[in-house]
């Protein structure tokens, strides 16, 4: 089977005098719960934006869901993003005017340019009392700390039953309770749905729970776990 994201001798970067990431190989299997790991600065975050679309590598294979990434314009990976992929960014980018719930609901409304049906308002009411959001449903996100912001991101990119999550320290900014609860629900949703996890942590505890751990630190980025 393919996998559901592959990188092949990729670098990644934001353009020329910028930060640049070399991977000589990386491979994500479809239904896997991978976690991304490497000191600060090592270009974790840089690899996730690429393989969400959001910046095209420099050179080499970037490949995400039968996409090249690399090949693709930008019409058509902002296409497998919303689509098909659900993001959890250190920026949470939650839009301040709409309530959380319509902030829950926006990826669908961006994809499909229609109203999220019942079944999607009940998917995130759902995920929003697993993370203890639903006292906050119809509060604007300036009402919010940052804790609350964090979890309402991370239902957001759960709402669409996306078949590829990326989160990007999905529990940075929690309480160790909260940030279980989080992280099972990540893992949770992907052994359910049979979708695939990647997750850059820098908690050591949480490296357990994962089918396989890439470290950005090691010289060749493949696997250690």
């Amino acid at each position: 089977m393919e996998p559901a994201v592959e990188l092949e001798g990729a670098r990644l970067g934001y353009g020329p005098g910028t930060f640049e990431l070399c991977v000589p190989h990386l491979r994500v299997a479809v239904g896997e719960r991978a976690a991304l790991i490497g000191p600060s600065g090592c270009g974790k975050s840089t690899l996730l934006h690429a393989v969400a679309g959001v910046v095209a590598p420099a050179a080499g294979a970037v490949r995400v869901l039968g996409q090249d990434q690399g090949t693709a314009g930008g019409a058509a990976r902002r296409r497998l993003r919303l689509e098909r992929i659900g993001l959890v960014f250190q920026r949470l980018e939650l839009i301040e005017y709409l309530t959380v719930l319509d902030n829950l609901l926006l990826p669908l409304r961006l994809a499909s340019g229609r109203a999220p049906g019942p079944a999607h308002v009940e998917r995130a009411r759902t995920l929003s009392q697993r993370l203890g959001l639903t006292p906050l449903l119809d509060a604007r996100p300036q009402r919010l700390s940052g804790g609350e912001r964090q979890r309402t991101a991370l239902a957001r990119a759960l709402v669409p039953a996306p078949e590829l999550v990326l989160a990007d320290e999905p529990t940075g900014s929690l309480d160790p309770d909260n940030a279980e609860r989080a992280l099972q629900l990540l893992l949770d949703d992907s052994a359910e749905r049979g979708s695939t996890l990647l997750v850059v942590t820098h908690d050591p505890g949480q490296l357990g729970a994962f089918d396989v751990v890439h470290d950005l630190g090691q010289p060749s980025g493949e696997s250690v776990a």
